[in-house]
C-alpha cells in the first residue's frame, strides 16, 4: 500500500486547476470561478491549498524515499512544481503555512536517505516555478480575458512544464546519489551523535537570530498587527499573502471561546455557531462556521465533543507516529505529515467539511493505521514460540497457517453482518434530507411565485420527509399570514421556533405574523433583537413597532420584508 495513486489523482486534480486559469481556451470553466485567487475545481481557495498541499508533502515522500521504485522518485520529483504552483495561486496564508509546517515534519520523523538526493533534484525546480507563480501578477486576478494575462498565462504554464521536467530529469540523475548513499554504513552511536550535533546546532542558530535580529521584539509587534491588522479589500493577492490580518479570525474564535465558558459542558448544540456569532458577533458580518473544527467544537458541543474529536485525531496521529520506526518509517512519516498538515489547517478553516479534502487524508491515514506490513502477519504468537524450540516444525506451521484460509467464527461474522446492516441504516438519513431539501427548494421557489397553494403543499412534503426541520413551518405560517388565517400563522411560526429556538429571523418572522393579526408584536421582535442586535430588519422592525396601535402594526408587518433568501 502506498500513496502514489493518491497523489496521481491529486496531480490530476491540480493540473485542471492550472489548466483552467492557464490555458482557459483548452479547460473552460464557469463564471463562479472568475474572480479572485485560483478556486476551481473545489470552490474555495483554502480547501484547493490545502489539498495541493497535502498532496506535495506526499510526492516530496515518494522523492525522498530511498526504499521506494526508482521510477517512483523520479514521478514525485516531477509533481511537485505543478503541486506548489498549484497552492501558491490559491494565495491561502494559512494552507501554505499547514503544508510548510507538514513538510517539517515529514523531514524530522522520516530522516531517509534518499532526502538528499530529493533535495537536490526536486527543490530548486518547484522553487522557480513557484517564483514564476508569484510573479504571474495578471493570472493571479482571476480567469484570464484580456490579451496580456493570456500572454502571462501561457508563459508560466511554459515555466511550469520546463520545471517539471528539470526536476524529473535532476531527481533521475540524483539516483546515482542514492545509490552511493545506500552503501554508507552508519553505526547507531554516530547516528545518536549526529542528531544530538543537529538539535544542538539548531538550538544555538534559533538563538543567535532571535538575539541578532530582536526578534521577541519584532514577534510582540507582528502579533498585534496579526490580532488588530486589516487586509485590504483592494489588495492584490500577492499583497493579502503577506498582510498580517487574520481576516477577522480572533472575533470569530472570541466569540466561540465566550460561548464554550459559558457552556462548558455540553456547548450549545450542533450546528448552532451561526446563532452564536449573530447575538454576540462584534461586526456585521454574516458567518456560518467559526473558520476552526476546535473553536466550533468547543461553542457547539462543549468539552464533550472537543474531547471526543480530540481523541479521534490524536488516535490516529499517534497510532502514525508509533509506526515511524523501523524500515517503512519514511511511509508513515508521510501519512503522519499529511494528517497533521490537515489537523492544524482544521484549526484555523471551515474545509475540513470539504469531503474532497478530508476523505482522501482520513482514508490514507487510518489505512496507515491499519495497514501491516508484508512480513509480520496477524496469526497467535505460537508458531514463533515453537520456533525456538522446534525450528522446522515451527516453519511448517507457519507456512500451513499463512496458507489456510481463514474462516470467520459465527460470532464474528455476525457481528460484521450486524456492522454492515447499521451502516446501510445509516444511508436513510441523508436521503430523506435530500428529499427534504428537494421539497423544500421547489416550496421556496412557489413562495417566490406568490403561489401559497404549492408553497404549502411542498413545505408539507418536506416535513412528511424530515419533520425536525424550522424552514418548512416558516413558508407555512408567512403563507397563513397571507390569508388571515392568524391561529394556523401563529402556531405554524411557533412550531418553526421549537425546532430552531436561537434563530433571530424565526422569531423576527413570528413578530411579523403577530403585527399582521393585529397583535402585539414587539416581545417576538425583542427577542430578535437580543439574537441579532446588529441586523438592519431588527433594528427597524424594532423601530417601526414602537407603537400602541394595532392598525400600525397590521399596517406595517404587511408591508415590512421578510429574511427568506
Amino acid at each position: 500500500m502506498d500513496g502514489v495513486a493518491t497523489v496521481a489523482g491529486a496531480f490530476s486534480v491540480c493540473v485542471l486547476a492550472l489548466a483552467s486559469r492557464l490555458a482557459p481556451s483548452a479547460w473552460s470553466v464557469g463564471a463562479q470561478f472568475a474572480q479572485g485567487p485560483l478556486t476551481y475545481p473545489l470552490g474555495y481557495t483554502n480547501a484547493l491549498a490545502i489539498f495541493a498541499g497535502i498532496a506535495l508533502v506526499l510526492a516530496f515522500h515518494m522523492t525522498t524515499d530511498d526504499r521506494g521504485p526508482r521510477m517512483v522518485r523520479v514521478m514525485g520529483a516531477a509533481a511537485m512544481p505543478a503541486l506548489a504552483a498549484t497552492m501558491l495561486l490559491t494565495f491561502s496564508r494559512g494552507g501554505i503555512l499547514a503544508t510548510g509546517l507538514a513538510l517539517a515534519a515529514y523531514v524530522v520523523l522520516a530522516r531517509s536517505r534518499g532526502l538528499v538526493g530529493g533535495l537536490i533534484g526536486a527543490v530548486a525546480p518547484t522553487l522557480y516555478a513557484l517564483s514564476e507563480t508569484y510573479a504571474a501578477d495578471l493570472v493571479a486576478l482571476g480567469l484570464p480575458t484580456a490579451p496580456a494575462t493570456l500572454a502571462q498565462g501561457e508563459a508560466l504554464a511554459t515555466a511550469i512544464a520546463l520545471a517539471t521536467l528539470v526536476a524529473a530529469a535532476a531527481r533521475a540523475a540524483c539516483l546515482l546519489v542514492d545509490a552511493g548513499l545506500a552503501r554508507v554504513s552508519v553505526g547507531r552511536r554516530t547516528w545518536v551523535g549526529a542528531h544530538v550535533v543537529a538539535a544542538l546546532l539548531a538550538v544555538v542558530g534559533v538563538v543567535v537570530i532571535v538575539l541578532s535580529f530582536d526578534l521577541s521584539g519584532t514577534a510582540a509587534r507582528q502579533y498585534d498587527r496579526l490580532v488588530n491588522g486589516v487586509v485590504p479589500y483592494d489588495a492584490s493577492p500577492q499583497e493579502r499573502l503577506t498582510a498580517p490580518g487574520a481576516s477577522g479570525r480572533f472575533d470569530e474564535w472570541g466569540v466561540a471561546w465566550r460561548t464554550f465558558l459559558e457552556e462548558p459542558v455540553a456547548g450549545t448544540g450542533a450546528g448552532s455557531f451561526q446563532a452564536v456569532w449573530t447575538e454576540g458577533r462584534p461586526v456585521p458580518r454574516e458567518l456560518r462556521d467559526a473558520h476552526s473544527l476546535y473553536f466550533e467544537l468547543a461553542s457547539e458541543l462543549g468539552g464533550v465533543g472537543l474531547g471526543l474529536m480530540a481523541m479521534a485525531i490524536g488516535a490516529i496521529l499517534v497510532g502514525l507516529l508509533a509506526r515511524c520506526r523501523g524500515p517503512d518509517r519514511a511511509f508513515y512519516a508521510a501519512l503522519a505529515a499529511a494528517w497533521l498538515g490537515w489537523a492544524l489547517h482544521a484549526g484555523i478553516d471551515w474545509d475540513w467539511e470539504v469531503p474532497a479534502v478530508t476523505m482522501p487524508v482520513l482514508l490514507l491515514a487510518v489505512a496507515g493505521v491499519a495497514y501491516r506490513p508484508s512480513g509480520q502477519p496477524e496469526g497467535d504468537s505460537e508458531p514463533a514460540q515453537a520456533g525456538a524450540r522446534e525450528p522446522r516444525e515451527a516453519s511448517s506451521r507457519a507456512i500451513r497457517n499463512r496458507s489456510a484460509p481463514r474462516r470467520a467464527s459465527g460470532p464474528a461474522r455476525l457481528a460484521r453482518v450486524l456492522v454492515g446492516l447499521a451502516l446501510l441504516a445509516l444511508l436513510v438519513t441523508p436521503g430523506l434530507v435530500a428529499i427534504s431539501q428537494a421539497r423544500l427548494e421547489s416550496s421556496l421557489r412557489a413562495w417566490k411565485q406568490s403561489d401559497c397553494t404549492r408553497t404549502v403543499d411542498d413545505a408539507l412534503g418536506s416535513l412528511d420527509a424530515l419533520p425536525v426541520r424550522p424552514e418548512p413551518f416558516e413558508l407555512i405560517a408567512y403563507c397563513d399570514s397571507r390569508f388571515a388565517m392568524n391561529d394556523l400563522a401563529d402556531g405554524a411560526m411557533r412550531s418553526a421556533i421549537a425546532r430552531d429556538r436561537l434563530a433571530w429571523d424565526l422569531w423576527y418572522g413570528l413578530a411579523m405574523v403577530q403585527g399582521a393579526g393585529r397583535r402585539d408584536p414587539r416581545p417576538a421582535m425583542a427577542e430578535a433583537a437580543r439574537l441579532n442586535p446588529l441586523e438592519p430588519m431588527t433594528i427597524e422592525g424594532t423601530r417601526m413597532f414602537r407603537t400602541d396601535d394595532p392598525d400600525d402594526w397590521q399596517r406595517r408587518a404587511l408591508s415590512a420584508p421578510l429574511p427568506i433568501p
